[in-house]
């Protein structure tokens, strides 16, 4: 996570806009820094080109689960897209449509996966799990939550 903040910093910088972290990863999680790099270098450089305002990488453990979420201020993701935001050549605004779908890519590379938790702003959480996680749900809402508020925090990853 360090490496990713210090090297994406300066681009932040220059765009007016601050990156920062919470959280560290628990030291019982092994992570494979290649692939995990290069879905978190996905996740900033999507938010630094799509987001708006402060960026924040959260890192924790919920039910023994750890992941690493990137959430910015901006729009949010189109509802166009919500549903296919992880699919090839998929992009709300005028991107190339393959970052998401690498990163997602990378990320099931070492077990993990990537699902948009969160609509608007833009939430995109990395979970850390070797597999252990429930199956990816599609993008119905969860249970007693108003479908399209914008507050839902939905899951809509690929599934496989």
């Amino acid at each position: 996570v360090d490496q990713q903040l210090s090297e994406w910093r300066p681009a932040f910088t220059a765009a007016k806009r601050v990156l920062q972290s919470r959280g560290t990863i628990p030291s019982s999680v092994a992570v494979e820094p290649g692939p995990a790099g290069q879905v978190l270098a996905a996740l900033i450089e999507n938010s630094l080109l799509h987001g708006q305002g402060r960026t924040i990488v959260d890192v924790s453990a919920s039910s023994g689960v750890p992941w690493l979420e990137v959430s910015d201020e901006g729009p949010g993701v189109p509802d166009e897209i919500v549903a296919r935001v992880f699919e090839r050549d998929v992009s709300g605004a005028g991107g190339t449509g393959l970052g998401l779908a690498a990163a997602q890519d990378a990320a099931v590379s070492v077990g993990g996966r990537l699902a948009l938790v969160r609509r608007r702003p833009a939430h995109f959480r990395f979970f850390l799990d070797g597999g252990k996680h429930p199956a990816p749900v599609g993008p119905e809402a969860e249970e007693g939550a108003e479908p399209d508020a914008d507050h839902v925090r939905r899951d809509v990853v690929r599934k496989s």
